[in-house]
């Protein structure tokens, strides 16, 4: 579609620019303010301060936020059956709120314990490279450790982007394995027929369908819009089926009551989620009320009428004042009124019909006894009726078809049954016939337009971090100018020394990476865990994906290294051994 920025659109982002620079820039402003003078005139790097109680508690504030997901978890999987503690308070407590504090705990918690774990992590992330590389790989391992809030900080853009991403990617990978599956072992339809147009089809569409050689049933499902129970509307809507929906569709589970049977009975079905929410049970009864918009066919009348009346009564303004001008002799004048009246009686026939059909809301309402309470994670956010029962709360003419199923016949042929749906539905242009297999990939394209601004979210961090390495071994390089210039004296080649600026950029992009990694892939299993019930049954973690961000980790060291190379060979030796 169109996009359309406002000035509020550009001022928010300019505010919120602004005020993070401000808040980036406090920290090193405070530093510097209260550096004491003597030691601001030191030209030498003075000692890092010790970051053993940042790493502590920083590691605390991890440590709190894994077990506020491991909370999470036990809520989810206990899914309103008991809970995970002896408390109710805290069993009851919405699962949203030790998610939130959990990812605010880890990620902040690995930012500030950062520094602590610089050394670790270049022993451990620098040991291949400084046995494959003898010389620049140990001198990369040291330097890694030098400005350990420094290292930390550059790593932590690409912590963060890589954790957003790699849990998101949990996330959407354990979608299309979650659609996979319910295809695969629940559905038992042949084909699917949806919509391209807001997901409505056609009436005349279904029956066009049900009259294909080979098919042998057809549900269908129909939205019943503005439908309240007990006065009051429920976390999901309504739809209107066909009993066949559990016994040749997608059969279902419940927790009470046998759907297909209630269905049949005309009794009420409702999700286990709306059920658990309202503290409904099988048996009890509701009324359901709709407000429908109706055709008022006493005001449609007088609307008409009043209308024929005024056209009359310009008409015979119009006719009175042509009959003046003929009598003052004005023939001309005459003529130009007849043609018009000629031209106002025309458009006054050619009146859209629509503008005088006048409506009214007009409630309907009907007690249901609810007959049983379905637990598929595909129904449960859902009140169904059958499509008797649908008519009689709703207004026919504002229900519409969202989506159809089709069995064939034992021993039909499956492509020959597909190729005549096809041919049948094509006048419609925007309906379409899925195979089982094509309709598995259809719900996974879905996924895949997410992953796709997933991958935009990571190249965004990664071009953020790229600045942020560049940045950091700038500083590192201009100050090791003589160490630098050094080594080069003693023998130390351009190669070299560009691998060990390269091996250290790798590590600390490395580094950043393998922390996103861990937090955001912990954080994709608990979300994963918390919409079970949803539809995310299982859980897919894309390791594949993972491997080439890692891969692609150490492509962004080494890119990031290039400037800061460059710049510190382009000195000559003698005046680096001399910078001081």
């Amino acid at each position: 579609g169109a996009t359309n920025p406002t000035v509020s659109d550009m001022l928010v982002g300019l505010v919120v620019g602004i005020v993070v620079t401000l808040i980036g820039a406090a920290l090193p402003a405070r530093n510097a303010a209260l550096a004491p003078p003597i030691q601001a005139m030191n030209e030498t790097v003075n000692p890092e301060k010790p970051v053993l109680a940042r790493g502590i508690l920083g590691t605390v504030m991890v440590l709190l936020g894994f077990l506020s997901w491991g909370f999470t978890y036990a809520l989810a999987a206990a899914d309103g059956d008991g809970g995970p503690t002896p408390w109710k308070a805290l069993n009851s407590i919405a699962v949203g709120w030790p998610l939130g504090i959990g990812a605010a705990l880890a990620v902040i918690g690995v930012i500030v314990a950062g520094p602590a774990y610089v050394s670790t992590a270049g022993a451990v992330l620098g040991w291949l490279p400084s046995k494959a590389f003898t010389v620049t790989g140990r001198l990369a391992q040291r330097n890694i450790s030098r400005s350990k809030r420094r290292t930390s900080n550059t790593a932590a853009a690409l912590f963060v982007g890589v954790a957003i991403v790699s849990c998101l990617g949990v996330v959407a990978t354990s979608a299309k394995a979650s659609v996979n599956s319910l295809v695969d072992t629940g559905l038992k339809a042949d084909f699917a027929v949806s919509s391209a147009s807001a997901g409505q089809i056609p009436d005349q569409a279904i029956k066009d369908i049900k009259k294909v050689d080979g098919v042998n049933h057809v549900v269908s499902n129909r939205v019943v819009l503005g439908v309240k129970y007990d006065g009051k509307a429920i976390n999901g809507f309504t739809f209107a089926t066909q009993p066949e929906l559990f016994t040749k569709i997608f059969a279902a589970e419940t927790t009470e009551g046998d759907a297909a049977a209630a269905l049949k009975d005309g009794k009420l079905l409702v999700g286990k989620t709306i059920a658990d929410d309202r503290g409904w049970h099988v048996g009890q009864k509701v009324k359901a009320t709709a407000e429908n918009i109706v055709v008022d066919k006493e005001a449609t009348a007088k609307a008409q009428a009043d209308y024929q009346a005024k056209v009359q009564a310009h008409v015979q303004e119009l006719q009175s004042q042509a009959q003046q001008l003929a009598a003052s002799g004005d023939s001309a004048g005459a003529q130009a009124k007849a043609s018009e009246i000629e031209q106002y009686t025309n458009d006054a026939k050619n009146v859209d019909p629509k503008t005088l059909v006048k409506t009214k809301k007009v409630t309907t309402g009907k007690t249901l006894t609810i007959g049983a309470i379905v637990s598929n994670s595909v129904y449960r956010d859902f009140a169904i009726v059958n499509d008797d029962l649908a008519e009689q709360i709703g207004n026919k003419q504002t229900m519409f078809v969202m989506q159809a199923f089709v069995t064939d016949k034992r021993g039909a042929d499956t492509a020959q049954v597909k190729k005549a749906l096809k041919k049948t539905i094509k006048k419609y242009y925007t309906i379409v016939v899925f195979d089982r297999d094509e309709y598995k990939s259809t719900m996974s394209s879905m996924i895949d337009q997410m992953l796709m601004v997933l991958y935009a979210l990571l190249a965004l961090s990664i071009i953020i971090a790229i600045f942020g390495i560049v940045n950091t071994l700038a500083l590192s390089v201009s100050e090791r100018t003589k160490e630098i210039g050094l080594l080069r004296a003693i023998g130390t080649s351009r190669g070299q020394v560009r691998g060990m600026l390269g091996i250290e950029a790798a590590i600390i992009s490395v580094f950043g990476t393998v922390l996103g990694l861990v937090v955001g892939v912990a954080a994709g299993v608990v979300i994963r865990a918390v919409y079970a019930s949803e539809g995310l049954e299982t859980l897919a973690i894309p390791w594949l994906q993972l491997l080439v961000f890692l891969l692609l980790s150490i492509v962004v060291g080494l890119v990031s290294s290039i400037p800061p190379a460059s710049r510190a060979l382009k000195q000559p030796v003698l005046d680096a051994v001399a910078s001081e």
